[in-house]
């Protein structure tokens, strides 16, 4: 993406910048759904990340799908949709001045690819992560083959 544009107050450039959902943030926000679970909140050292995904992390709040609230991260509905398959999300949003652009703004004509509607299977390939009841399901049809 090559826009910018200069800021009518300060006569500052404000550029705009592409993100892209990755494997690595989706793995990051698997580990905020894990500890969310049990902790209700993750500061950042708490969730064991590689310093690529530990950089990014605060990205995944331009898609909603996690936020920061009073000094700690949080999974939310759409980040949690996402992650069991049930939500698609587009690959790659703009931010200008730390305000993710709407997919209409004049900024995405100068994008050479079309932002696509994906799913958590689309980034990570075989995914199976799944909601506890879907679990409890298989284990009681399980209950009843019979090995012998």
């Amino acid at each position: 993406m090559k826009y910018s544009t200069t800021c009518e107050c300060c006569l500052q450039k404000v550029t705009a910048y592409t993100h892209h959902l990755n494997a690595p943030l989706v793995l990051a926000l698997k580990s905020l759904h894990e500890f969310n679970k049990a902790n209700g909140g993750a500061e950042m050292g708490q969730l064991n990340l590689a310093s690529s995904q530990y950089s990014n992390f605060g990205h995944l709040s331009y898609w909603d799908l996690a936020k920061y609230v009073s000094g700690k991260w949080h999974i939310t509905e759409r980040g949690e949709a996402f992650l069991f398959g049930e939500l698609m999300v587009l690959d790659t949003v703009a931010v200008m001045a730390r305000h993710v652009l709407p997919y209409d703004h004049e900024a995405w004509a100068s994008h050479r690819n079309k932002p696509e509607l994906v799913s958590v299977k689309d980034i990570m390939g075989v995914w199976d992560f799944k909601r506890k009841p879907e679990y409890q399901a298989e284990k009681s049809d399980q209950s009843s083959l019979s090995i012998f």
